[in-house]
């Protein structure tokens, strides 16, 4: 954006130094003179530079010269168009090569006096630079701030119409000689707005500057290539690792939680280290098939998380609507999170060192009774003295312990002109509360990149790998820890496990944990090579071959004796199982960028390949002699050959269990993308991908995806361009379809599944069909319509954005029910695209900086989004039902009923209920008879609420004072209802006359003498607010190329909510969210110790 500005220079050491100064703005309007001084040629001569610029604005230039040297520029704007696109290509320059290379064919002559060079159009006033010519005056001094009091370093301060100018030093002081009463000083500063003062009779000038509008220049990832921020005509959100969420965290999901407007990232089992985070952008899209957005690292299409380390991330782009992800076709529908990681750089060897301490308390326990507790409410209400078994055991403090974990990274980078490199090393080891539950993971990353035929080619090699060894416990272990009786022991008089056999679902909990053993290792491979080559300075090639393997391992064994229902009396229980995943990828594009006049074209054609193979085997077995050997002697069970074992489980007949799988899936798409913008004001996107997936029907397996996106800059029209308020202003609509292939292989053709029938008394294997085949089977369809506002108020004080959306998903994917009659059908399962589903919404984004003085800063982001939906339909002319009840998924026993449906009309994730209305004389529950025909049934049920929130905040702040810093981050979700699963057993005395263990509201809550029950009772309030993170943080003084941070964050340290439950956030992904079930992981409270070094 052009500034006010007149007159610029800007001193490269000082601009380091300055802690205010910010991205540069595109245009920068300054006339610059200054006092000639004794030349010092060998400067000149000895520095080499190294650019490799394509069609790049002058100013940028500019910059990098001043960034790889001591020179700065000195010119005027009006002489100087510094939004002139370049190309410069070259090694070892010196510094007349590059200036006559970037000036030659235009009038700018430029001269170089010591480090600073003069650029202008006009002889004379190059003669008079020259010339070192001086007028007598008197001496003015002052100093320089920013509109808060913080000293500006690097501000030219320079006498207007003559050749007199100095810097502000580290300080924000200058001092001026010879300066006449008459004369004017004119201020001016990157990011700041220009001021001009006249001396008169004053020897001492105080300023304060204003800023100007900044960011706009911001480089943002928008999938198969770059923009600026001001270019964006799509919903996108960009995160940078200066603004990341300093959480000392394995996940890099974790940095920006709470950062995105829109985007909702939660972690149901905090406390679990094997537990990921569940991300979900803009709620539902689809009823069967994935929900996850597409994740691309480094332009590695469906990457794993596992594989990168936070530490290397370097930004984190969010492609939110249509129009920005539908040029991913249909990998994109429900949305693209780009992640690039920092890369090698020209210079000197850079050594990065972090490390971080993390230790776990438990945020809140169940609230059951005591062994002190149980025993008075035995005799308090008369029950059986023998469910008193005479110990004294907290099963909690039995399978929890006190956690220790910690995160070391290493990365070292540098180079050559023509080779740089970087290699970075991961180490985490991260323990459970739960006893056994862990994970060790290494992590290393090698980026190499080499510059050939005189920076034409270019040659990007990245390598990611990861290994992972996790033990896993079974969630059970902490239902069973608050339901077993508080007064049983946990072992028999002859050392074995105490065993209650006449109550189900009652199993030790610590047999459950120490008789179980769950392994699982994971290796992961990625490795790209991108190779681009500039056939002209428009025109370029690319190439990026890319592969990723996967191998997962799991071994699995219950040791003789153990408790697990279904399991027991097995004599040991042995499971393996081990996958392979190999995904190879190739895109090719060629680009064209264009600047002429007012106009700039940018455009990107390509070629995409994606072929994914996966393979699997397990095998079960059981009846061992000895657990010595636990699952790495499989074959020694008796199943494998001894039908005396009976029926278990699975394995029927006495037989081991073995199956083996395989499958592979090719996706091909080409792409072109068009970006046009007129004197950057005017802003056109249009993109459109053709791509065809193995996975569907011969008749559809190719689909189009367009969009198109336009922005209107408001801004740059005449009547706000001297707005002093507006600093920037963009409206932006978009409009873009992308499809769904995140299904499994294989449904569109007919399966088939083997079984045993009885023919002529003899049992006979035959093959049935297990599901029908569909041709016409295709990809769910997502067309969005995306309004926005991106505004930037009060010199940048104040910005944001606003953006309205509407989804309409169509050709739903549905399996249901169909009849097998006519012959139409050969089986009763059928998947088809029947279905419709509508998504609305509205995000708000606001970044505002409250103070900042020289010793004090805070910067503030709040963030707001509201989302509804509709299931517009699902019936079929096969498959008529308007609902469908949720499969007991919630509510699986005691009582086995259902709380969902999915119904034409209604929202996802409605909680069906009858309305409790107090309990009869005999302790009955007492319900609302809704329809009144005299019956209490599924008839009574209303809705209770919807399992999804309604709105979701955030709030985040960072303070600076002095080398101190402070950051929090608070997270907020309103308006949905949750299932309290545990409360509908644990506060029915019925379980106590049984002898579990009861909450110690049992005895209080109304009804509790009934048997189980569902009602609206169990259905609450699931608002809450958390305080996600808080990091306090020093830095200290050293040498100034070292820096040294340490740092104490806290994680998830308290929620304020209404809720009765452990934590309120619970899973609110796919078709059946919002339920708190019985099994759990305890969630907990982070206490984290880091430290950072750079060197």
């Amino acid at each position: 954006m052009k500034k006010n500005h007149e007159w610029w220079a800007h001193n490269r050491y000082a601009l380091k130094k300055s802690l205010t100064i910010m991205k540069w703005s595109l245009f920068f309007i300054f006339i610059g003179c200054i006092q000639a001084f004794a030349v010092e040629a060998t400067y000149a001569q000895k520095t080499k530079l190294e650019l490799n610029f394509s069609q790049t604005n002058l100013e940028k230039v500019l910059n990098e010269i001043e960034t790889q040297s001591e020179f700065f520029f000195l010119f005027n704007q009006d002489q100087i168009n510094t939004s002139r696109k370049v190309d410069i290509q070259v090694k070892g320059a010196m510094i007349q090569e590059v200036l006559n290379d970037l000036f030659a064919g235009t009038d700018v002559k430029y001269t170089i006096i010591d480090r600073q060079i003069v650029l202008t159009n006009s002889s004379e006033l190059l003669n008079q630079v020259n010339q070192g010519a001086q007028q007598q005056g008197k001496k003015v001094t002052g100093k320089v701030t920013d509109s808060a009091g913080a000293s500006l370093p690097g501000v030219s301060v320079v006498v207007k119409g003559t050749t007199t100018g100095v810097v502000t030093d580290n300080n924000g002081s200058y001092s001026l000689q010879n300066v006449q009463a008459n004369a004017t000083l004119q201020f001016s500063f990157v990011g700041m707005k220009m001021k001009e003062i006249t001396v008169g009779a004053q020897t001492s000038i105080n300023v304060s500057l204003a800023e100007e509008a900044i960011g706009i220049e911001e480089v943002v990832a928008i999938g198969y290539g770059k923009t600026t921020k001001k270019e964006i005509t799509g919903s996108i959100s960009s995160v940078k690792d200066e603004n990341f969420n300093k959480v000392g965290s394995n996940d890099p999901m974790s940095l920006i939680q709470g950062q995105v407007a829109g985007l909702n990232i939660t972690k149901p089992s905090h406390g679990d280290p094997n537990s990921g985070y569940t991300v979900n952008l803009r709620g539902l899209t689809s009823l069967s098939g994935g929900q996850s957005p597409l994740f691309v690292i480094d332009g590695i299409s469906g990457a794993s998380l596992e594989s990168i380390s936070p530490e290397e991330i370097e930004s984190i782009d969010v492609l939110k609507d249509g129009s920005a992800a539908a040029i991913y076709g249909t990998r994109g529908t429900n949305g693209v999170i780009i992640i690039t990681t920092k890369k090698a750089k020209r210079g000197e060897t850079k050594v990065e060192y972090s490390s971080s301490f993390k230790t776990e308390t438990i945020k809140k326990q169940l609230d059951i009774l005591s062994s002190s507790d149980y025993r008075e409410k035995l005799k308090e209400y008369n029950y059986s003295p023998s469910l008193d078994k005479g110990a004294n055991t907290n099963w909690f403090d039995e399978v929890t312990r006190k956690p220790f974990s910690q995160i070391q990274s290493v990365s070292i980078s540098g180079g050559s002109e023509k080779l740089l490199a970087r290699a970075s090393v991961n180490y985490e080891n991260q323990q459970g509360i739960v006893k056994k539950s862990s994970n060790e993971k290494l992590t290393s990353r090698v980026n190499i990149i080499y510059h050939g035929l005189n920076d034409r080619l270019l040659l990007d090699y990245v390598m990611l790998y990861s290994t992972k060894k996790a033990d896993v416990i079974n969630y059970k272990v902490m239902e069973y820890a608050a339901l077993y009786n508080p007064t049983a022991p946990i072992y028999n008089p002859d050392g074995s496990y105490y065993k209650e056999d006449l109550i189900d679902y009652y199993d030790n909990p610590v047999n459950l944990l120490n008789g179980a053993t769950n392994e699982k290792k994971t290796n992961n491979f990625s490795g790209s090579l991108k190779a681009s080559f500039d056939i002209t300075k428009d025109l370029k090639i690319s190439g990026n071959a890319i592969y990723q393997k996967s191998n997962d391992n799991q071994g699995y064994y219950e040791e003789s004796g153990y408790q697990l229902r279904g399991h027991r009396d097995l004599s040991g229980y042995a499971f393996v199982y081990n996958s392979l995943n190999e995904n190879r990828q190739f895109e090719g594009t060629v680009s064209y960028n264009k600047v002429f006049k007012k106009h700039s074209v940018q455009a990107i054609g390509g070629y995409t390949y994606n072929e994914n193979y996966f393979e699997s085997m397990n095998i079960g077995n059981y009846g061992f002699w000895t657990d010595l050997f636990a699952y790495n002697n499989i074959g020694a069970g008796d199943a494998l050959n001894n039908n005396k074992l009976g029926n278990i489980g699975s394995y029927g007949n006495g037989s081991a269990g073995i199956g083996t799988y395989a499958s592979e899936n090719k996706l091909i798409g080409a792409f072109g993308r068009l970006m046009y913008n007129y004197d950057e004001k005017y802003l056109l996107n249009v993109s459109l991908r053709r791509e065809g997936s193995s996975k569907f029907g011969e008749n559809n397996k190719w689909g189009t995806f367009p969009a198109i996106s336009v922005g209107w800059r408001i801004n740059r029209e005449n009547f706000l361009k001297d707005n002093s308020i507006i600093n920037d202003l963009k409206l932006r609509i978009g409009y873009g379809v992308t499809g769904n292939q995140d299904i499994g292989e294989y449904n569109s053709i007919a399966k088939v599944s083997r079984s045993t029938v009885v023919f002529g008394g003899k049992p006979v294997d035959s093959y049935g069909y297990l599901t029908n085949s569909n041709p016409n089977l295709k990809w769910e369809k997502k067309t969005e319509y995306n309004i926005g506002i991106d505004a930037s108020l009060l010199n940048n004080r104040l910005s944001g954005s606003v953006d309205v959306y509407r989804r309409d998903i169509t050709d739903l994917l549905w399996r249901f029910n169909v009849p097998q009659v006519g012959g139409k059908y050969k089986s009763p399962s059928y998947l088809g695209n029947y279905g419709s589903y509508q998504t609305s919404g509205i995000e708000l984004a606001l970044n505002a900086v409250p103070f900042r003085t020289n010793i004090f800063k805070w910067n503030t982001t709040f963030l707001f989004s509201h989302s509804t939906n509709i299931l517009k339909k699902i019936s079929s002319e096969d498959n008529p039902a308007t609902f469908l009840n949720d499969p007991y998924r919630f509510i699986y026993d005691r009582p086995q009923t259902w709380a969902q449906k999915i119904k034409e009309g209604s929202p996802i994730g409605n909680w069906y209920a009858l309305r409790f209305l107090g309990e009869d004389e005999k302790g009955k529950a007492i319900y609302d008879d809704i329809n009144a025909d005299g019956k209490i049934n599924d008839e009574d049920r209303y809705i209770v609420g919807n399992s999804l929130p309604k709105f979701l905040i955030s709030f985040s702040n960072n303070f600076a004072y002095k080398n101190f810093d402070l950051a929090f981050s608070l997270r907020g979700s309103f308006g949905n209802y949750i299932l309290n699963r545990k409360r509908i057993w644990m506060e029915e005395l019925s379980q106590f006359e049984l002898g579990y263990n009861v909450f110690t509201t049992a005895f209080e809550a109304p009804g509790n003498r009934a048997t189980e029950a569902y009602d609206d009772r169990f259905l609450e309030k699931g608002d809450f607010v958390k305080l996600d993170v808080l990091t306090f943080g020093y830095n200290f003084k050293t040498h100034s190329k070292t820096a040294f941070r340490v740092y104490l964050t806290g994680q998830n340290l308290f929620t304020i909510t209404s809720y009765t439950g452990l934590d309120p956030e619970v899973n609110t992904s796919g078709i059946w969210p919002g339920g708190d079930q019985g099994t759990y992981y305890p969630t907990t409270r982070s206490f984290i110790l880091g430290v950072n070094i750079k060197f």
